[in-house]
């Protein structure tokens, strides 16, 4: 049964919200069987029969335990098992389960409408409680998401913090919007975007985390969306390569503390400056999932080297890589997916360092990793992903030995994608 399916079949009376609330469990009644006994016994005393009540407080609390599960799955599937048991149930699990919401289709995106938009409190309070939006927009694929429907999902939800939107074709409009460098907007027949939503999402609530995986053919979604949502802090991007519709287009407004990039090709260095302008001293964590140019990163690190907390690259093979990593004096976190890096990569870690998440093969060299461990008073964890044979590097013991030596925690990961999600931890989570 989805998540929205059960909303009509426990509907709860508004006046058991504005109460205070306590779920019953009934003790079983005894089970009488055919069998003969010679023994008798005495009918339990009524007190035992009276129900168990359980406090509101205290369901809440269990709920909490289960909402913080790191398998969204887990925890999504729990919580609705939870919200079956009984209508005194319901309630309390749906609010967690309305905390994350996923939209991939217009009946997904009616049903949930259905529930939120009730004038009752519940229908307000299960508005309220999402926090996390995740919807898929293709409009090629029957019955999908819109761009409208979409655009209704958002502002109906007041608390909205974190967004994910998953962009692979929409209708273009027969006028989008482009903002021109005096702030006005022009019409467009290339856009996605129209002006109605733009200004939806503008009015909308405040959305602090952006994902935005874009595989449509409009280049200028981004700078579209990053106009009108200018809170956003923390921003991951992926398919394809954004530009700016103008040379003078007016700098972005968003103080991004954290961006994440996955473009198909390298973005220009002025796509950059223009995103990153109001960023300055505020950026903290910097992920690459595709090697960037040596002029990309040498821009980044020289305009935001001083505040840079957490640093994330697919490789470093060269010196000038290695140079600039040097210059990185308050990294907290550094993570290199590819074994092969330049040999004074392992030989400049800052000080200042506390996890370290690197990539191991046979060939390896490991022995400055050891002397970072030896001499390092900040490094606090060291994650190693494993590739082919490197379980038999002849220095990966040491390796251990100096670990348990100083307290370090070591973690051997042989899967890449949960090496990736190695982060330093932070307030703000990309959804």
């Amino acid at each position: 049964m989805g998540i929205f399916a059960f909303l009509d079949y426990f509907r709860l009376p508004a006046q058991l919200l504005c109460q205070r609330v306590y779920y019953t469990d009934t003790v079983p009644q005894d089970i009488h069987h055919e069998a003969q006994s010679s023994c008798t016994h005495a009918p339990a005393p009524r007190d035992t029969q009276r129900s168990l009540h359980v406090p509101l407080e205290v369901v809440i609390h269990v709920l909490s335990y289960i909402d913080e599960d790191e398998d969204d799955g887990a925890s999504k599937e729990t919580l609705t098992s939870c919200a079956l048991v009984s209508k005194h149930w319901s309630f309390a699990a749906q609010e967690y389960l309305f905390r994350r919401v996923t939209l991939r289709s217009a009946s997904a995106f009616d049903s949930f409408a259905a529930a939120v938009r009730d004038a009752s409190p519940r229908g307000r309070a299960l508005a309220s409680a999402v926090k996390r939006m995740h919807c898929i927009v293709d409009d090629k694929q029957p019955h999908s998401l819109s761009l409208s429907k979409f655009t209704q999902a958002v502002t109906l939800c007041p608390n909205l913090q974190s967004l994910h939107l998953a962009l692979f074709s929409a209708p273009l409009a027969s006028e989008g919007t482009v903002v021109t460098g005096n702030g006005n907007c022009s019409s467009s027949p290339t856009l996605a975007f129209t002006d109605d939503v733009l200004s939806a999402l503008r009015n909308g609530p405040r959305i602090s985390t952006l994902r935005f995986d874009n595989w449509s053919d409009d280049e200028t979604a981004l700078v579209q969306l990053l106009h009108n949502l200018p809170s956003v802090t923390a921003l991951a991007v992926s398919g394809k390569t954004p530009s700016l519709p103008s040379p003078s287009l007016e700098s972005s407004s968003c103080a991004l503390q954290e961006i994440r990039l996955n473009f198909q090709t390298t973005p220009s260095t002025e796509f950059l400056v223009w995103l990153l302008h109001n960023s300055k001293g505020v950026l903290r964590s910097l992920e690459f999932q595709r090697e960037p140019s040596i002029t990309l990163l040498e821009h980044l690190v020289t305009e935001h080297c001083d505040t840079l907390e957490s640093l994330a690259l697919p490789a470093c093979a060269s010196q000038e890589g290695a140079a600039l990593l040097e210059r990185c004096t308050r990294l907290r976190e550094l993570r290199l997916e590819n074994a092969w890096v330049a040999p004074g990569v392992r030989r400049v870690l800052p000080s200042s360092l506390e996890r370290l998440a690197i990539a191991v093969d046979k060939e390896t060299p490991l022995q400055p990793v050891i002397q970072a461990i030896k001499r390092s008073e900040a490094l606090s964890s060291i994650t190693l992903q494993v590739w082919a044979e490197g379980e038999r590097h002849p220095q990966l013991a040491a390796v251990k030995v100096a670990c348990a030596a100083r307290g370090i925690q070591l973690k051997v990961m042989r899967d890449i994608h949960v090496f990736r999600t190695i982060k330093v931890p932070r307030s703000i989570r990309i959804y």
